[in-house]
């Protein structure tokens, strides 16, 4: 295998790129993803040199016979986040002739109510601790509670912090990371009950050793519910998605988006207004 110096590796300037733009850890994570998979498709480790229109053009090409296009799409945009970035610091040359990739229209899954109680199930019958002592079982049902109930991202999740969380359950003085938009979600007295018990604040914020850790026991968790895979972004549209059913209205401030079109990307509709009328019977 080919030999490349570390000052060469992707991998090493994606580290500095993290810092130095403040990413979280999912992006980061995500980011990681993409190098890697870069690298796999080289057969060795990538280096800055093989930001090329050519030779990227060539590894999005073949994700396609792999992955959903949008899967593909996410790639991209991680690739081209740092390749714009090191030619921003004069270290390669900018983007050109990157090979661009279609995106269907959304066509978002939720999980079913039953699907979702399944998974407070198997969680609350974790038997593992966190580094701190907090029982696995508390940390997952305060996660899948929160996220259920206020649509938070991840990312959002993670920051949210015990002093930011009233009595009554509403939740101030949260921005959301992605948008910057302000959002006034809150929880019940069930949740906020899980999150005062977990030993660490913000309470949901992963303080394993790696972040990777905490997808790796997410995943195993969903397989263990024994239901669709999915990752906790499905929690939010699975919260969407029922919230539509009765109160289509509130789905907007449940997301915390500024305009109602990006429903689509969150609203199951074959759950929220499956068809009614069918063809006559033959």
């Amino acid at each position: 295998m080919i030999q490349i110096s570390d000052n060469r590796l992707l991998a090493e300037h994606a580290a500095r790129y993290s810092l130095v733009r403040h990413l979280q850890p999912n992006s980061e994570y995500q980011l990681s993803r993409s190098i890697s998979s870069l690298g796999e498709y080289l057969n060795r480790q990538a280096a800055i040199d093989d930001l090329t229109g050519e030779t990227v053009s060539r590894w999005l090409e073949w994700l396609e016979q792999k992955m959903a296009k949008r899967t593909v799409a996410g790639h991209r945009t991680n690739m081209l986040s740092i390749w714009r970035h090191l030619a921003e610091e004069g270290i390669v040359q900018a983007p050109r002739q990157v090979r661009r990739i279609a995106k269907p229209d959304p066509c978002p899954v939720a999980w079913t109510i039953d699907e979702l109680k399944a998974l407070i199930e198997q969680a609350n019958g974790a038997k593992t601790y966190m580094v701190d002592g907090t029982p696995m079982s508390t940390y997952w049902l305060a996660t899948i509670y929160t996220a259920y109930e206020t649509g938070l991202r991840k990312s959002d999740l993670w920051r949210v912090s015990l002093s930011q969380i009233r009595d009554d359950g509403s939740i101030h003085s949260l921005r959301q990371h992605k948008t910057g938009r302000t959002h006034q979600p809150r929880v019940t007295q069930r949740t906020l009950s899980l999150l005062r018990q977990i030993r660490h604040d913000p309470p949901l914020a992963w303080i394993g050793a790696h972040v990777r850790q905490w997808y790796i026991q997410w995943n195993l968790l969903v397989a263990a519910a024994r239901i669709r895979p999915g990752a906790l972004q499905q929690i939010r549209r699975t919260g969407a998605t029922h919230l539509y059913r009765e109160h289509p209205e509130d789905v907007q401030r449940y997301l915390g988006h500024r305009t109602p079109t990006m429903q689509k990307h969150y609203v199951d509709l074959s759950l929220a207004a499956p068809q009614v009328n069918m063809p006559p019977e033959l």
